[in-house]
């Protein structure tokens, strides 16, 4: 049992994010009064840690940049709910495939370095349970992707988690690609590949599994980076999975968000 629960989460998983990503991020939005006071510690800790990602940075480039993968990923495909962290876990007890640990999704720049004291820091603090579903939660255990590019750039879809007024702005422009800029995108590729490659180094393996179902919206862009990578697209019964997602979003944005929104509005948006 973590010595904390997730729904009293004292800060958010942007402790784990670059003090520009954070700056950019936060610039400019409102933060809920009774908000004020993770913000400020999220913020706290983020400075901080922040100050030792050059130290991984300066590691990346003389090891990874030029690396090339053996193959191309695998990617598991689904709405939230619909089977992709099951499928996601019995997959990555293959030892072909590397992939990004929970962990390593809320310290994405502290892999490289410093990783076996905050792991260990991790486990003891966070809950050993999922709050919507139950599943086991531990650092090593895979996860899904897209918390760890929140925290790497400004531009990831997991931004509404924080800011859940602007939730339909972060779909179009980073769940869909509808809206988004050639820049921003040129960076999305980048630090996708970036996060891929210290994953793989970290997890080890000849592919890299990918579990993140924001890249439902995202196959175009994925295909063109990686013409030969797999696809596997999971569903289940549209009633169960809205019942199911509902939940998720609902205990899992209450410890995360530094703003409000009705449950009218958040049903409107898991339905659009």
């Amino acid at each position: 049992m973590g010595l904390l629960e997730f729904s009293k989460l004292p800060v958010n998983t942007l402790v784990g994010a670059d003090w520009k990503t954070f700056k950019e991020m936060t610039q400019g939005m409102e933060i809920a009064p009774d908000k004020r006071t993770k913000y400020y510690l999220t913020k706290s800790v983020c400075r901080l840690l922040s100050l030792l990602a050059p130290i991984q940075d300066r590691r990346y480039e003389k090891k990874l940049r030029n690396y090339e993968f053996q193959n191309d990923p695998v990617f598991i495909l689904g709405h939230w709910r619909s089977g992709t962290t099951f499928v996601h876990n019995i997959f990555a007890q293959d030892d072909q495939f590397g992939y990004t640990t929970t962990y390593q999704t809320v310290f994405p720049h502290l892999m490289m370095f410093g990783m076996p004291f905050f792991k260990k820091t991790m486990g003891w603090l966070m809950p050993d349970k999922r709050p919507t579903d139950n599943m086991e939660l531990a650092p090593d255990l895979p996860q899904e992707e897209e918390f760890a590019l929140s925290n790497l750039m400004p531009y990831s879809f997991y931004d509404f988690w924080y800011f859940p007024k602007h939730w339909q702005e972060y779909c179009d422009r980073f769940l869909t690609f509808e809206k988004i800029t050639p820049e921003e995108l040129a960076i999305f590729k980048d630090t996708f590949v970036k996060l891929m490659k210290v994953s793989h180094y970290v997890t080890g393996g000849s592919s890299y599994l990918s579990k993140n179902p924001p890249h439902t919206g995202r196959v175009k862009a994925l295909a063109e980076m990686f013409p030969n990578a797999k696809f596997i697209y999971l569903m289940r019964n549209p009633y169960t999975v809205f019942e199911s997602t509902r939940s998720f979003f609902t205990n899992t944005i209450k410890p995360l968000e530094l703003q409000h929104i009705s449950d009218e509005e958040m049903e409107s948006n898991i339905l659009i």
